[in-house]
């Protein structure tokens, strides 16, 4: 059976053969099998949503993307034409003004009323497989989203495993330790992994994970890729006047013990953990008094944007 597809008709590409909007069904096959990013998986990326053409704190995003690729040590530079290296950082904002107008592009051609938004920046293409020659290469596509809505006491439930990312401060897109667990989870009546090594606990395969314990809220500051939702949350929880502590660590222990468990990402927002293996979690009022004081936020920001 035919898969239905999810993305949209447009991409925005930027090589050294073609730099703008394209349809997606046109897409040369030569360019994606000579690029790094699929030779090599030597590609960054964010993952962002949107309403019509307003990206959820693009800014917040462009920042973590600009250290990804320095993490990557990729130069900002794009395709065709070199924007600045990173010897002139100084002119970021050109670099990032170049990809704003392009994700602007790509939602004018799709023109969903609600979407997520897929930006890559690959090594760059190459003639041997391995070595990239020339500027990275940009790919953004997008596809329609809503918002999942919550049903009252549900929750995911999380398994974990012992890992820890090898890169946490960069986005790429390696997640192969979670798609391999991912079929065996789901048998064992998981929803997703949560990381953790030497009991300390981490995060999940795609969000970032907070605790609740006698009113305080917590979660871990280290060996996590620091989340655009989760630094929105611990603003909105901060000026709410709300008790919140970002710990170096946070151990199984404190986790088994806590009394309340929830996660932030882009395609959830705030959403709650109801079991870690084989601990057993209410969804709690301070997560949803979290999740209900982010929403209205999310819900102004666009008004505040015309959308």
């Amino acid at each position: 059976m035919l898969e239905r597809n999810f993305l949209g008709k447009y991409a925005f590409i930027c090589t050294s053969k073609k730099v703008g909007i394209m349809k997606l069904d046109e897409l040369p096959v030569r360019t994606i099998f000579e690029d790094t990013g699929w030779t090599r998986d030597y590609k960054v990326f964010e993952v962002m949503e949107a309403k019509k053409t307003v990206v959820f704190h693009l800014d917040d995003h462009l920042e973590r993307l600009n250290g990804s690729m320095l993490s990557a040590s990729l130069p900002f530079c794009c395709g065709k034409e070199k924007i600045f290296d990173r010897k002139e950082l100084d002119r970021k904002d050109h670099f990032n003004g170049f990809v704003e107008k392009a994700i602007l592009q790509i939602l004018e051609a799709n023109a969903f009323p609600a979407s997520l938004v897929w930006l890559y920046f690959t090594g760059g293409s190459t003639n041997d497989s391995f070595n990239p020659i020339g500027a990275p290469n940009m790919y953004i596509v997008n596809a329609p989203f809503m918002k999942p809505k919550l049903q009252k006491g549900k929750g995911l439930r999380l398994k974990t495993i012992p890992y820890c990312r090898q890169f946490p401060l960069m986005k790429n897109t390696n997640y192969f330790i979670a798609e391999l667990s991912l079929p065996h989870i789901t048998v064992a009546g998981y929803d997703d992994i949560a990381y953790c090594r030497d009991d300390d606990i981490f995060e999940t395969s795609k969000a970032n994970l907070f605790i609740v314990k006698n009113g305080i809220i917590m979660t871990p500051a280290k060996n996590i890729l620091t989340g655009v939702t989760r630094k929105v949350v611990l603003e909105l929880v901060h000026n709410a006047n709300l008790n919140v502590l970002e710990k170096e660590r946070i151990d199984r222990l404190e986790v088994e013990r806590a009394d309340e468990v929830f996660i932030t990402n882009t395609t959830k927002g705030v959403w709650p953990v109801v079991k870690v293996d084989k601990k057993s979690f209410k969804v709690g009022q301070m997560t949803l008094k979290v999740k209900q004081i982010f929403e209205n936020y999310r819900r102004n920001y666009y008004k505040e944007c015309g959308v």
